[in-house]
């Protein structure tokens, strides 16, 4: 996939932010189109990339920064902490030595509550032979930002094709260790939900599943009738549900999932019916 397309995927899932870090940049042609269609300031890093700094004013009268400098993905020594409103690496993923280390390195430049997306070839990619890479199954990645702490992990693997996205969330902030609601509470809270545009609660839609209670906090399924959906949109009910547990003293983990063929028609039905006019 080239540089625009790879772009315009990012813009899509990523929306507008302020600011976007892009490691392995490479020669930088997808830092200046970051720059242009997702941040203000989109800075790249290579350990043996080009090195710029281009700064102009936009019709709007916005200034933007593209810029690439020379830095280990694993160690990125010039970023501060939580600089970032998103971090993207494309066809960098395999290239890397300790992709577990590069990817918590990532979530350390990362504001809370910022994004990660990956764009890379998937395992069984014939590169695997032609080139004697080694690609990974959409699991593996998923285990990878997992244990670098990401939330919302969202890994899909293109159709027909060994190419993959991944998406995870930086917490917004450390785990408490206790709740001031009680569980019932909680669960009542979350069911009361509604869907912005069906007339519908989540839980009532199948959006919103495994809702579990704990000391160390509450954790549910964010499931979705189609992955891809822009981030916004996935924001905005993640924002209600934090909102209806406000009263809690924990954080609120959401991991994302994908419907079954039978979830989502059922959910495309209830769609049609109760459709806000």
């Amino acid at each position: 996939m080239g540089t625009r397309p790879i772009c315009e995927e990012i813009a899509h899932r990523l929306g507008r932010v302020e600011s976007v870090l892009d490691v392995g940049c490479g020669d930088g042609a997808l830092v200046r189109c970051l720059a242009e269609r997702v941040a203000r300031e989109a800075i790249g890093v290579d350990i043996a990339g080009s090195t710029f700094s281009e700064k102009w004013i936009a019709e709007d009268g916005s200034s933007h920064l593209a810029k690439c400098t020379q830095d280990d993905a694993h160690a990125m020594k010039s970023l501060a902490d939580s600089h970032f409103d998103a971090v993207v690496t494309v066809h960098t993923l395999h290239h890397l030595a300790d992709p577990v280390a590069a990817l918590c390195e990532a979530n350390r430049v990362l504001k809370p509550g910022g994004a990660i997306l990956i764009a890379d070839f998937a395992k069984g990619h014939g590169g695997e032979r032609i080139w004697r890479e080694t690609f990974y199954a959409p699991e593996q990645v998923d285990t990878m930002l997992k244990k670098c702490s990401f939330q919302w992990v969202e890994v899909q693997q293109v159709p027909g094709e060994h190419f993959l996205f991944a998406l995870g969330k930086k917490m917004k902030g450390p785990l408490r260790s206790k709740t001031t609601m009680n569980e019932e509470a909680i669960i009542q809270a979350i069911q009361r939900v509604q869907h912005p545009q069906i007339n519908c609660s989540l839980v009532d839609l199948g959006m919103v599943q495994d809702i579990l209670v704990s000391e160390d906090g509450v954790s549910l399924k964010l499931v979705l009738p189609f992955l891809g959906i822009p981030t916004v949109i996935r924001e905005y009910m993640a924002n209600n549900l934090q909102q209806a547990v406000a009263g809690s003293d924990a954080e609120l983990e959401i991991q994302v999932a994908e419907m079954t063929p039978a979830q989502r028609q059922r959910f495309l039905t209830l769609e049609q019916q109760n459709w806000k006019a």
